[in-house]
């Protein structure tokens, strides 16, 4: 159902909405069908979770976040939204920040649907507030959070008391002459996500006054079933230990880090065959297994519970193991302020969801072609330079990596384990680091570096072939000739009589 939608709002998004050859009444109608076409992807969204919830096959997927911080960065999305409608949008928490156990993903599903509800029935000038509240338990004297309620209030339409008895019931609609129509699936949605979770939802509402909806769950491990709790270390092993299985280090690997498994679903399908693809669903397991596997390629999400796509974004380019990787960053976003700061975080492309298959299989095969010419870059920026002579390179780590062997170049035991050491590098993110950058493995990173300098030597005519060769590090000059034959096209001695 996703694909369709996707081809419909695609080419809508690309020749359509920012098109300044449209007259008014043409944007009045291409902006209709593509918000319409967004609110039907949001309905199939939302029955697709009621089909799982039915099936009774739904578990919370309980782990330590930062509720504070979350409910922060929905309210954050909200702005400019408010800021259109003229509305004010208040944000009020007794805490600067609150790390308990709860379902990322269920709590944002609740609240933002609770938000964009308060949206639609509120008028210019109301108030929109979403309010933390803390529920304490004290034992022998210690004070601990056991549960929360999040008000989403408002001063729109309100709801009359006949209404609210029947709100939260599935497909139920409030007739049209009070003003509050629906497809009745989001509220229902709603309730039954928080009883998954363990909690309750509740509302309190005037008809012309506003409503206040509270969402209550409990915020402790021990609510939950022990399948449900998932610590850090637990989860990255429990969601990768098929891959790990299966990592080949020849095949390219790529990263789909995604906290809507239906997307990710979609995203790995495009790409399975090309690739050997590993999955995350919150940014900052996509960060571990980014470290772990050093993929040729990530697609992040934008928005996440906890850790962003951006900030993910920023944590790979900062960090000289990963700075490297191409980073693709999908969002509903379409605003040139949401483009500029998603380059700005260093990611190499954009793109807007819904999305055309084809587009973004385009767009990844362009970023690693792109890689691939600055592989043999550095092919011929080596051939040239005298690298005793401090290396120039782009990549920092390149930089370093070469001063590393050209520090040991007469050490004939220096190899990948010395090399993997010096720059705190476990063996396979050497070999996926070094491939993605030179498209040679650790040894032979080394060796190249040892015939370039025996180039350079053979060339100031100072020294024989065996001088050379011991001099950069081989023991057996005839395994040089060999090496360098098979580097340069022609044995050493030939070298020095054509230059």
């Amino acid at each position: 159902m996703r694909t369709p939608l996707t081809l419909i709002t695609s080419p809508l998004e690309k020749y359509f909405i920012s098109n300044a050859s449209l007259n008014k009444d043409q944007k009045t109608k291409i902006n209709s069908i593509y918000q319409n076409a967004q609110k039907l992807l949001r309905l199939i969204n939302q029955l697709l979770d009621l089909s799982k919830i039915e099936s009774g096959n739904v578990e919370p997927v309980v782990e330590k976040h930062d509720l504070v911080k979350q409910l922060n960065s929905i309210k954050q999305s909200f702005d400019a939204y408010a800021q259109q409608k003229q509305i004010k949008l208040k944000w009020e928490s007794p805490l600067d920040s609150l790390f308990v156990y709860y379902d990322a993903d269920i709590i944002e599903k609740c609240v933002t649907n609770l938000l964009s509800n308060a949206f639609k029935f509120t008028p210019e000038d109301g108030i929109i507030g979403i309010r933390l509240e803390l529920h304490k338990t004290y034992q022998d004297a210690q004070e601990s959070i056991s549960k929360v309620s999040i008000h989403v209030m408002d001063t729109g339409k309100g709801i009359s008391e006949e209404h609210i008895q029947h709100i939260f019931d599935r497909f139920y609609q409030i007739p049209e002459k009070v003003d509050r129509m629906g497809t009745g699936v989001g509220l229902s949605l709603c309730k039954e996500l928080i009883e998954v979770h363990r909690g309750s939802i509740d509302v309190q509402s005037d008809l012309g006054a506003g409503s206040d909806f509270k969402l209550h769950f409990p915020v402790t491990a021990a609510a939950f079933e022990p399948s449900c709790v998932r610590t850090k270390s637990e989860e990255v092993n429990k969601s990768t230990s098929q891959q790990v299985e299966t990592i080949h280090q020849e095949k390219q690997i790529l990263l789909i880090v995604e906290d809507h498994e239906e997307m990710r679903a979609f995203i790995r399908e495009i790409f399975e065959k090309s690739f050997q693809v590993i999955e995350a669903d919150r940014g900052e397991k996509g960060m571990e297994m980014a470290l772990t596997y050093l993929p040729d390629l990530v697609i992040t999400d934008w928005m996440m519970p906890g850790m962003s796509g951006v900030s993910l974004c920023k944590e790979i380019r900062k960090n000289s193991k990963t700075s490297h990787i191409p980073v693709v960053i999908l969002t509903s976003k379409s605003s040139q302020e949401s483009q500029i700061e998603g380059m700005q975080s260093g990611a190499d492309d954009f793109i807007s969801k819904p999305f055309h298959a084809d587009i973004l299989e385009l767009r990844v095969a362009k970023l690693l072609e792109a890689k691939e010419r600055m592989r043999k870059s550095w092919q011929d920026s080596v051939m040239n330079q005298d690298l005793q002579q401090s290396p120039v390179f782009e990549d920092e780590f390149l930089s370093k990596a070469t001063q590393v062997v050209i520090e040991h170049l007469d050490e004939a035991d220096f190899d990948v384990e010395h090399l993997e050491q010096a720059l705190d590098m476990s063996k396979m993110q050497l070999y996926r680091k070094l491939k993605m950058l030179t498209s040679l493995a650790g040894n032979e990173f080394i060796r190249s570096i040892r015939l370039q300098q025996a180039r350079i030597l053979l060339e100031k005519g100072s020294l024989n072939v065996s001088e050379v060769a011991y001099q950069v590090g081989f023991n057996d000059p005839a395994y040089f000739t060999r090496a360098f034959k098979k580097q340069y096209g022609f044995a050493p001695k030939t070298f020095i009589s054509k230059k």
